[in-house]
């Protein structure tokens, strides 16, 4: 697994969103889960354009 520094502020902001998020579902996540998870809901609010963009379609 590959190593990515962040400054501190952004891994903070992350960290509270991650919190947050748990609250929520009830359920443990990891850095990954909330990555992808905020992946997900920028992708649906470009109505899911960036997949087709990347895949040039």
């Amino acid at each position: 697994m590959k190593t990515i520094n962040i400054d501190e502020q952004t891994y903070r902001r992350l960290t509270s969103i991650l919190e947050d998020v748990m609250h929520f579902k009830r359920r443990d996540i990891n850095y990954d889960d909330m990555i992808n998870e905020l992946i997900d809901v920028y992708q649906e609010s470009k109505g899911g354009h960036i997949g087709s963009d990347v895949a040039g379609g």
